[in-house]
């Protein structure tokens, strides 16, 4: 498999990966192309379902700068690879800076173009004591985006959800319970799709939904699925979270594991307690930061104001 990023100071890149073409705003040129070996290897050993569609979708969300206090609105793009019993769900911007790390060749090459574009800035890393952090993208370079990915596998009855959070990978294992979706009897064109809706309550959120009975996949992006057809859009009840179909077609890509960068920790954790890590970060970092063991100058700041939560509310529980 081959990974091309391909910008020249334009207002988008082209994420290539085989036979879809994924186009995203905002960041610049960096590296004509990465060769992902290690996902070539592994392919190679094993024989892996194949998707029948690609479905790309536009995450906005509704959260609070932790460092900052301050309510923020974001989005990031994703990636749905379905099949009739299998599916992956992943961020671009994070799968393709994940690649760059798994690879030891393309590894070694970004890091060092880093220095050399830190070294062309031409700025301070240190003025009267203080240092000054320069980060990818004052750098020019591509940032990662959510690190979340779902694996769905619907013969083996799991979901497998990795998240990506500071310098570890978190992983965790759920039972593919079906959903308990209340059908409506309302019809609506969403994203040039005639759709269904229904709603439902997952994991302590209102979900409200719109999936299109001719896209005969049971399958949407996240952890949602087990409609007739594909989910084409899903907003929380609240508005804080929304999945909006992007894009579609066809596809016979296979539904590989995800990229694993050299040195990453990756650590087995209980869905409920890593929630409510991030929770804890959210609130106070300083003081998530010393309980964490990390030894931190900052006097302990006093609690922010969270006004917003994560998909899943019932880590509260």
């Amino acid at each position: 498999m081959i990974m091309i990023l391909i910008k020249k100071r334009q207002n988008d890149y082209l994420c290539a990966d085989n036979q879809s073409i994924i186009s995203m705003n905002r960041i610049p040129l960096i590296i004509l192309s990465v060769f992902m070996a290690t996902m070539l290897a592994s392919a190679s050993e094993k024989v892996y379902p194949k998707a029948a569609l690609i479905a790309t979708y536009r995450y906005e969300y509704n959260t609070i700068d932790p460092h900052k206090n301050k309510p923020s609105h974001r989005h990031d793009d994703f990636v749905l690879l379905a099949g009739q019993r299998q599916s992956t769900f992943y961020g671009v911007r994070t799968r393709y800076i994940d690649s760059i790390y798994a690879d030891p060749q393309s590894r070694s090459e970004f890091l060092s173009l880093r220095v050399k574009l830190r070294e062309a800035l031409g700025k301070p890393l240190v003025t009267d004591g203080k240092i000054h952090y320069v980060g990818d993208k004052e750098l020019g370079l591509p940032v990662k985006g959510l690190g979340i990915v779902v694996g769905k596998d619907f013969d083996a009855g799991i979901l497998d959800i990795m998240d990506d959070w500071s310098a570890t990978k978190y992983t965790y294992t759920l039972a593919a319970d079906p959903i308990d979706w209340e059908l409506t009897d309302t019809m609506a064109t969403v994203s040039g799709y005639e759709c269904a809706g229904a709603s439902c309550i997952y994991h302590g959120r209102e979900w409200n939904v719109w999936f299109c009975p001719d896209v005969p996949i049971q399958d949407g992006p996240w952890q949602l699925y087990g409609l007739p057809g594909l989910i084409i859009k899903a907003e929380s009840a609240d508005g804080d979270h929304c999945f909006s179909l992007t894009g579609l077609e066809e596809s016979s890509r296979e539904i590989l594991p995800p990229p694993m960068p050299i040195g990453k920790d990756v650590v087995a954790i209980d869905r409920k307690e890593y929630l409510r890590m991030r929770h804890e970060y959210m609130l106070n970092p300083v003081r998530s930061l010393k309980k964490r063991g990390f030894a931190v100058l900052n006097k302990e700041e006093a609690d922010n104001d969270v006004v917003h939560d994560f998909l899943e509310t019932d880590y509260k529980e």
